[in-house]
């Protein structure tokens, strides 16, 4: 993931509107006119700022700073309370991986015998048998067609095939609500 920086400019009279953009997420605030190696030397300070930050946790699609409990997600920022935030710092990167990748449930006529195809074709992949009897399928590889067309090609019957997406948001959400669910 990179955080890319952001930087407001305006004219002179607008200070509260410098605060504001601040409070509201930006690195910096200049107004203008502004000095070129001022503007450079700025930018510059936010990339070291960012780089290499080991109180960074970085996922895929967000970042959470452990100092601030800055939460950087979708090209939006929040300051997160000090309990939430602790919250989603003692989640591992890894577990938010697994918890908020995108899934493919399939049900199929079969699913012992579809269970071994896929274990043995698609051996790298993360699946489960729910109760239900549906497969899941965790943050898959391939298209949603390459699952359907194993279960198809070994004479199986394709009940159920739906696409969830899911994001850390939901997960966060769900968390914040009491739930305990994955996204």
């Amino acid at each position: 993931m990179l955080h890319i920086g952001c930087h407001l400019s305006s004219s002179k009279g607008f200070a509260a509107m410098g605060r504001q953009a601040l409070e509201l997420g930006a690195d910096e605030y200049l107004t203008k006119p502004c000095r070129k190696e001022r503007l450079l030397a700025r930018i510059s300070n936010v990339l070291k700022r960012y780089e290499g930050r080991p109180n960074l946790l970085e996922g895929r699609g967000f970042l959470l700073d452990r100092q601030t409990y800055t939460l950087y997600l979708q090209n939006r920022s929040v300051v997160l309370p000090q309990n939430q935030g602790k919250l989603l710092e003692e989640i591992s990167a890894q577990e938010l991986h697994e918890r908020c990748a995108d899934r493919l449930d399939i049900a199929v006529d079969d699913r012992e015998k579809y269970a071994a195809l896929l274990a043995k074709h698609f051996p790298e992949e993360s699946w489960r048998v729910l109760p239900e009897g549906t497969i899941q399928i965790r943050g898959f590889r391939r298209e949603p067609e390459a699952y359907s067309r194993l279960a198809m090609e070994h004479g199986l019957c394709i009940l159920g095939l739906e696409r969830k997406s899911a994001s850390l948001e939901d997960y966060y959400m769900n968390l914040k609500n009491g739930g305990k669910e994955s996204c």
